[in-house]
């Protein structure tokens, strides 16, 4: 159900993409459209126990963050061509 939450939330994909990732987490979790219809009218009888039902899927589904991206290393100083003299750092004290 994580899975379904996070597709639904997924706005690059289109609409054929949209039901073929459904269908596949669908049957991947060996459930069907009946199935989620069954449970759908199950849950529509006590609205408390969805809601509860729905704040643990939506723990779960929420993506994980990512690592924050390494730093950009500074332009080379070194030299531009070969036998030129080396370029100081910005900010650096000339040779």
């Amino acid at each position: 159900m994580g899975d379904l939450r996070l597709l639904a939330a997924n706005a690059s994909l289109d609409s054929v993409a949209r039901q073929r990732a459904r269908d596949s987490i669908l049957r991947h979790d060996g459930t069907s459209e009946a199935d989620l219809e069954r449970i759908a009218k199950a849950l529509a009888a006590d609205p408390d126990h969805a809601v509860a039902i729905l704040r643990k899927i939506d723990l779960r589904a929420r993506p994980v963050p990512l690592a924050s991206p390494a730093p950009v290393p500074a332009a080379p100083t070194g030299p531009v061509r070969p036998g030129t003299a080396p370029r100081p750092a910005p900010g650096a004290a000339p040779r």
